[in-house]
């Protein structure tokens, strides 16, 4: 399994990004797959008038099966749903399928927390995913890891004045999704990114 979770939380620029650890490191704790209890979600914020709704990505039918094809469909799908829960603070499916070990998991929960709490407003960072190599299975936990090649969008916080207070261009890089089975179907281990491919 790759290292903790992504360095977005560390700085005023990295909110925006998936990217910031770089290279692997040693397995952590054995995770657990029991999705976090967070009551009940909160609903998203309205969409803004003149402006399209943000539209939560589609669950694929893939993910109904248990192997690494079903694996593969689960990493794209979170790392698909990273941008929707940032744009409309709907954490309801993200409660869903983080597991209670999951550091990305909970520090995005904590950012969309601080948008809410800041009235302030995310914007674009959609992800376009272009390759995806999935690992051989975790003889231990039965998990996979799959290193997902993608580019993310142009993005940008503003204020409930409307202007922008932190912004970043568009970029690529590889994401590395950490993804198990359980009782209620794949969930998120962890998620970290890399400039290069591990394979």
């Amino acid at each position: 399994m790759a290292r903790g979770a992504i360095s977005v939380g560390l700085s005023m620029v990295g909110v925006l990004l998936l990217g910031g650890c770089t290279g692997p490191a040693e397995a952590g704790p054995t995770p657990s797959v029991v999705a976090q209890e967070t009551g009940t979600p909160e609903p998203g914020p309205t969409a803004t008038p003149g402006v399209a709704p943000v539209t939560a990505p589609v669950r694929p039918a893939e993910m109904e099966r248990s192997d690494e094809v079903g694996a593969a469909a689960a990493a794209e799908y979170f790392l698909r749903l990273f941008p929707y829960v940032m744009q409309s603070g709907d954490l309801e499916e993200w409660a869903l399928i983080s597991t209670t070990d999951c550091e990305f998991c909970s520090t995005v929960r904590g950012w969309v927390e601080d948008f809410a709490a800041a009235d302030e407003d995310y914007a674009g960072g959609d992800v376009t995913v272009a390759g995806v190599h999935v690992f051989p299975q975790d003889a231990v936990l039965g998990g996979y890891t799959v290193q997902l090649e993608f580019t993310q969008a142009d993005a940008r916080v503003a204020g409930p004045d409307g202007v922008v207070t932190r912004s970043v261009e568009a970029y690529g890089e590889y994401a590395f999704v950490d993804v198990i089975r359980s009782q209620t179907g794949w969930v998120l281990v962890e998620l970290v990114t890399r400039e290069e491919p591990l394979a």
